[in-house]
């Protein structure tokens, strides 16, 4: 952890003009170098679960706070700087995560996403797991270069690389059990719930504290959803207008066939790239009883019409994953929410997504990739 140095009358007034008036009032003191009066700073407080305020302060004397009142668990503040800048956009910002009481943060002007964050337990907490990640990927890259240069056996380096794979959402899961009262293991959970184990999860849930609890709208939900679709058990019902077949159709009515669910998007580079090969499966195996069901996550309903128009996508199903598809004039979905989506049946956070579903209606398997395409050879034949 970076520590910040201040000159000693500086913090003492930032800190004297900043003292927390109630349990839950947070304070940001902020320093920028190089800085000029009148600048502005500008931040997006994720200030609860369910809260979401933004605010604009000027820079004075190299210095700028931000004050106002936090849930207990606290918040993440995405920071940007200058007035064209904007929150979520742009390299010049950072996320800082934060609680009732005093951080400081200090960077250089323009260079907000090297800032040097402390007070803040709960960004401490992120940036020792942002650590293990760098020392990861950097034996994840030397692992696959002993591989490609002959060092290791194909046997040891998938040996290697599969345990790595679980030592990644088990280092994560350990952080969330060690600080279950924060906002920050409130969001890695709701991370994990997508993919780790389900139970690992449930177990979880049940140390976050009961004021993140109390106003917790999507996270129980994910678990119950991540519990509900695992192996064996009755895959959720997905339903929709296909506008390639021009019919309404369910995913009931592909029962007493193995149906492989994509949840896609076009804005999804990763997705985009895998559906060529989920069109080879299809032309492979559909003859002896495979069908596709591409679900798309498109806000734009004319970009994903002519997307899939263009790409021969007509052989198998498409519909969206909004249940109520409803568009205004140009086009875009109009009930984007969560409650509105049927990929959270199966607890979708990221894309692309895959799911194999046997002729019973039940969940094979969460699959992708070479696993799906074992799995198919193994029911199918080569």
């Amino acid at each position: 952890m970076k520590h910040l140095l201040i000159p000693a009358f500086a913090l003492l007034l930032l800190i004297g003009c900043s003292a927390p008036k109630s349990d839950n009032t947070f304070t940001i003191n902020g320093t920028v170098n190089g800085s000029t009066d009148g600048e502005l700073v500008i931040a997006s407080f994720h200030n609860s679960i369910d809260s979401v305020v933004n605010d604009t302060v000027e820079i004075r004397d190299g210095h700028f706070i931000f004050t106002g009142e936090v849930a207990p668990y606290g918040g993440l503040a995405y920071i940007t700087y200058g007035e064209e800048s904007e929150p979520y956009k742009g390299d010049n910002q950072t996320g800082l995560y934060f609680s009732p009481g005093v951080t400081e943060i200090a960077f250089e002007k323009g260079n907000v996403n090297q800032a040097i964050v402390s007070g803040s337990r709960q960004q401490e907490i992120d940036e020792c797991l942002n650590k293990f990640y760098e020392e990861y990927w950097a034996r994840q890259k030397k692992l696959r270069a002993d591989y490609e240069q002959g060092l290791i056996s194909k046997e040891e380096y998938d040996r290697q690389a599969d345990a790595a794979f679980r030592e990644f959402p088990a280092t994560q899961a350990k952080y969330v059990a060690e600080n279950p009262d924060t906002y920050w293991a409130y969001r890695m959970l709701l991370s994990l719930s997508s993919r780790y184990d389900a139970e690992k999860c449930d177990s979880l849930y049940t140390l976050i504290s009961p004021e993140l609890k109390a106003d917790d709208k999507e996270l129980a939900v994910a678990i119950e959803a991540c519990l509900a679709t695992q192996p064996g058990k009755p895959a959720p019902e997905l339903k929709g207008h296909d506008p390639l077949r021009d019919i309404d159709f369910s995913l009931a009515d592909l029962k007493g066939k193995y149906v492989v669910i994509d949840f896609w998007a076009t804005w999804c580079k990763g997705c985009v790239m895998g559906l060529p090969h989920i069109k080879e499966l299809y032309d492979k195996y559909h003859d002896k009883g495979l069908e596709v069901l591409a679900m798309s996550s498109d806000y734009d309903v004319n970009v994903w019409k002519q997307y899939m128009e263009s790409h021969d996508m007509k052989d198998y199903y498409n519909i969206l994953v909004f249940e109520d598809a409803s568009t205004d004039q140009s086009g875009r979905i109009l009930n984007d929410s969560r409650d509105n989506r049927q990929s959270c049946r199966y607890n979708v956070t990221f894309i692309p997504r895959t799911f194999l579903i046997g002729p019973d209606g039940n969940i094979i398997g969460d699959l992708e990739g070479e696993d799906l395409d074992k799995k198919l050879v193994e029911i199918f034949g080569e």
